[in-house]
């Protein structure tokens, strides 16, 4: 939240204070869970045959064997829903510059998806 306090004197010599406040927005930082805006969670959980982020705006299933089509389905806000069949994944920690990959060839390993997924 922005605050601008400004004062202004009038021609009688009265003050005046007027306060404006301007709430920033930007994409991504808070989704809609269908009732309330919550704060965005870009986290990966782990399900049956996939992996789920679902506590963000463009919600994401992964599925675990990246050999199968539609293997990346996503929601948008708008509720538009895309199915992708990519030939690699990767991801990428900004916090220790660590990154990983998966080809289309192979299935995510579990282990390995855990320690780069945040699981």
């Amino acid at each position: 939240m922005w605050e601008l306090i400004t004062t202004s004197t009038g021609r009688l010599g009265e003050v005046t204070a007027k306060t404006n406040r301007v709430q920033e927005l930007a994409t991504g930082k808070r989704y809609f869970d269908g009732t309330d805006w919550k704060p965005s969670e870009a986290n990966f959980i782990e399900a049956p045959d996939e992996f789920e982020a679902d506590k963000v705006q463009h919600r994401v299933h992964l599925k675990r064997d990246l050999n199968v089509g539609g293997a990346v389905f996503v929601t948008t806000p708008d509720q538009q829903q895309i199915y992708a069949t990519p030939i690699a994944i990767g991801l990428y920690s900004p916090e220790n510059g660590q990154s990983h990959s998966w080809e289309k060839s192979r299935t995510a390993p579990e282990r390995s998806c855990q320690q780069h997924c945040g699981l």
